[in-house]
């Protein structure tokens, strides 16, 4: 093996860009550890005690001896009388091994094993960075989209996958170019050792993520989101409260000329959001989730609430779908039952 080869090896594994994940002085740890494991298995090698140093981008590799009077083991020690450098007994002596004994194979095997450990240090530190990422938002792009999933790139130019049904307003929603917030649900290993990152738009902290970043007031601590209840892509009733009591949680979350919500309604696809004070009191807290239509009579046995309201209320009170009472109960965790009251 030339010195030509020697640099080409060094150099495709520092210049490769699938490795910009690890730097340099880790990317020289592994190539030495896999030419150790490879060369080891050559006759008699592992005998010897084998060292590799890098200088200037170029592998040196060396046979280290013990300076010894009495030789008892020829692989790794050398006698000190036959010595021609100013050497002292206890000290090592470096025989530098020519690197044209390694032959194309073995050149080929070193690659491989190299690549087999890059690559398996990659996937532990992008294991490890998307577990810290795991339940908040990021914002990543869309570069490519199908029926049913899009093709997303991070920052750091790892693929991944965002799978919907067939959804036409979620196909015209992303745009390729253009970037999102994901939230990262779940990150593992599977049986082959290969990350597996599950990303999601319909989780409730997902909606919870983003109106912490765009509402200092939430990120701070200041406002509480209480409840959320939601049926993605139509409807979110978000529960919210004060720890001040000179900062509306409302007013503040909608924004000078709506601009807070309307950018958390554009990031999600034009989802329809109520926001409602939270209060203590049961029957004001009822009665601000109904949006202050008088109810008439009650009714509460068990997980089930009956309720009676005028005819002309009912329609709006259940909603397009029954969207409304189906996210009321979501958020009082009862089954709701809307009666017209007669007298």
């Amino acid at each position: 093996m030339k010195n030509k080869n020697n640099d080409k090896l060094i150099n495709y594994f520092i210049k490769n860009k699938n490795f910009y994940f690890i730097n340099k002085k880790s990317i020289f740890k592994i190539i030495k550890k896999s030419i150790l494991k490879i060369i080891n298995k050559i006759k008699n090698f592992y005998k010897y005690n084998i060292n590799i140093k890098f200088k200037k981008n170029k592998i040196k590799i060396y046979k280290k001896f013990l300076i010894v009077k009495k030789i008892n083991n020829s692989y790794k020690e050398i006698n000190y009388y036959k010595l021609k450098k100013n050497k002292n007994i206890g000290e090592y002596f470096k025989k530098k091994i020519k690197l044209n004994i390694f032959n194309r194979k073995i050149i080929f095997l070193i690659k491989k094993k190299i690549n087999k450990n890059i690559k398996k240090k990659i996937n532990k530190i992008k294991y490890l960075f998307y577990k810290k990422k795991k339940n908040k938002n990021i914002y990543i792009k869309v570069i490519n989209k199908f029926n049913n999933y899009i093709i997303l790139k991070d920052k750091y130019d790892n693929e991944l996958f965002y799978y919907f049904k067939n959804n036409k307003n979620y196909k015209k929603f992303f745009k390729i170019g253009n970037f999102y917030y994901f939230l990262v649900k779940k990150v593992f290993l599977n049986k082959k050792n290969k990350i597996i990152i599950i990303l999601t738009r319909n989780n409730n902290l997902f909606i919870k993520n983003l109106f912490k970043k765009n509402i200092p007031e939430i990120y701070e601590g200041i406002i509480v989101i209480n409840k959320i209840a939601r049926i993605p892509g139509l409807k979110s009733k978000i529960v919210l409260s004060s720890k001040d009591n000179n900062i509306d949680p409302i007013g503040t979350c909608i924004g000078i000329n709506k601009i807070r919500i309307l950018n958390i309604i554009k990031e999600l696809n034009n989802e329809k959001i109520e926001l409602i004070n939270y209060s203590k009191n049961k029957i004001i807290f009822l009665k601000k989730l109904f949006n202050n239509f008088k109810i008439k009579k009650q009714k509460i046995l068990n997980n089930k609430i009956y309720l009676y309201f005028k005819k002309k209320y009912i329609s709006k009170i259940i909603g397009k779908n029954g969207i409304n009472i189906k996210l009321i109960s979501f958020l009082l965790k009862k089954k709701i039952f809307i009666f017209e009251y007669k007298k």
